[in-house]
């Protein structure tokens, strides 16, 4: 191997043990990115399940509030055992109870009933603040006044501390990195760096003071003749087959050219306008003829009914001038027949 092919390894060795640093540098940088971006979002994260949790706590207590109001409503659906007891043993059960024998006495119960219904003013009882239902209406009420007396009153006093503690926050932006793991690594990188330079200058000053000393004894000297490789005798091989090709291919076209025109020598033109001996011509001349039946029949039978609608007029007695053959109508009639019979005579 020649000292020049040597120095060129050589360089191309440090170009790539220097770009192998420069990605080695950048890889660190950017797993150091990558890990304060996964710091940030776990802090996201933990910060969105605690609101997370937080909302669901208070959907939680108020459905259980909800639930216990619901409750209440449906318990007063239903009689308790101790109105159902004193009802068994009040006068009214005692008294439908009874046998036949208390026919009468109810009898007077009952009017005496009567009379008093007779005597209430209807009124219709839309309060039911005096009932279960109402009072567990009122003692649900309160308790959400509550809750949303005391929820008002968090809110306020945790927005209160949130502007106390804005007002009070000086914004820093931390730009000094001499603290961090990456600020180290940098400065280490740097001296590397920067002794690594110095030794690849100096041995690129010897290197190109070699090949500064070599280009000064080297005499100019350019081959120009390719014929004595390898590349010579392709394009020696490539131009003989191009001009085979190019004669085969000119034999060819002329051997085409002279059939084409002995064929359009030999050639006679000859035109068909026979079309009696086609399918075409046929079926003409088929329906030329039932044409000219169909003719002779219309003008037969237009020929009857003008000779019997002539007749029908002659026999008529006109009371008034029924005749036109000598006005513009009748002379226009008879011209038309007369034309009429030379079509058909024609056909």
């Amino acid at each position: 191997m020649s000292r020049k092919a040597q120095l060129g390894e050589e360089f191309m060795a440090m170009q790539k043990e220097k770009r192998e640093r420069v990605a080695k540098m950048k890889q660190e940088a950017g797993q150091s990115r990558e890990q304060l971006t996964k710091q940030r979002r776990r802090r996201i994260a933990q910060l969105r399940r605690d609101t997370q949790a937080e909302i669901e706590e208070n959907e939680r207590l108020t459905l259980s509030s909800r639930q216990s109001v619901r409750n209440k409503i449906f318990s007063a659906h239903f009689v308790k055992r101790e109105a159902a007891v004193k009802f068994d043993g009040s006068e009214f059960r005692k008294l439908y109870s009874m046998d036949d024998l208390a026919d009468s006495q109810i009898g007077a119960e009952n009017a005496e009933i009567l009379k008093k219904i007779a005597s209430v003013t209807q009124r219709t009882d839309d309060d039911v603040a005096d009932e279960a239902a109402g009072e567990a209406r009122i003692q649900a009420a309160a308790d959400s006044k509550a809750r949303k007396e005391a929820e008002r009153k968090r809110i306020a006093r945790e927005n209160a501390e949130r502007a106390h503690r804005i007002r009070n926050v000086t914004a820093v932006t931390d730009n000094v990195l001499d603290t961090e793991a990456s600020a180290v690594r940098r400065k280490e990188m740097a001296i590397e760096s920067k002794e690594r330079r110095k030794a690849e200058a100096a041995a690129l000053a010897q290197a190109n003071l070699e090949i500064y000393k070599r280009l000064k004894s080297v005499k100019a000297a350019t081959d120009d003749d390719v014929t004595d490789e390898a590349l010579g005798e392709a394009r020696r091989q490539a131009a003989a087959a191009s001009r085979k090709r190019k004669q085969e291919e000119a034999e060819r076209l002329a051997r085409e050219n002279a059939e084409f025109a002995h064929g359009l020598n030999s050639a006679k033109a000859a035109t068909d306008t026979d079309i009696t001996d086609e399918e075409a011509g046929r079926q003409r001349n088929v329906m030329a003829s039932e044409s000219k039946e169909r003719k002779a029949a219309e003008a037969s039978k237009l020929d009857s009914q003008n000779a019997q609608m002539k007749s029908t007029l002659k026999k008529v007695k006109a009371k008034v001038d029924d005749d036109i053959d000598d006005d513009a109508a009748g002379l226009a009639r008879k011209g038309y027949d007369i034309h009429h019979r030379n079509i058909s005579q024609q056909l």
